[in-house]
């Protein structure tokens, strides 16, 4: 299986994020997995991925959501794989702050999957706005005490 990326100039992480995600999905469905089961299997890695990044609370009711588009919450086995694979995606790139925000598959004039993917860097947004709130924080100005009337005698 081939693919096609497009780079993000300006990561500060050397490998494409369509790379890392193929790799992932690989990982579960392996490398000979027929067209739409790849692209099913890239559909919900792509939600494992971002559900990774979130904290705790917010994970199990991403999770929850996630079993309920998928039918699972009534599937105690197949709900467990779920939670397998978020498992494997924190402990196999578990620096790795990227949000998957976009993708596209797409197959060249041999049939070979092309898999492009947006992504932002949680890491670095949390710095950034950490560092705009540091900021305004500087600059703020006191607020304004309104004016004490002397008592009329």
């Amino acid at each position: 299986m081939s693919k096609k990326h497009k780079n993000n100039p300006g990561s500060r992480n050397a490998r494409r994020i369509s790379d890392v995600l193929m790799e992932f999905t690989v990982a579960v469905v392996g490398v000979d997995a027929p067209p739409r089961i790849l692209e099913n299997a890239i559909a919900l890695n792509v939600r494992i991925w971002n559900l990774a990044l979130l904290s705790p609370a917010e994970q199990g009711q991403e999770l929850w959501r996630l079993r309920e588009d998928l039918n699972l919450n009534q599937d105690p086995v197949n709900s467990a794989h779920v939670d397998d694979l978020l498992e494997l995606r924190k402990m196999t790139y578990p620096n790795d702050l990227r949000h998957i925000r976009d993708y596209q598959i797409s197959y060249d004039d041999e049939g070979a999957l092309e898999l492009t993917a947006e992504w932002v860097d949680m890491g670095l947004l949390a710095k950034s706005l950490e560092e705009l709130y540091a900021l305004y924080a500087l600059h703020e100005k006191p607020a304004a005490v309104a004016p004490t009337q002397a008592p009329a005698v």
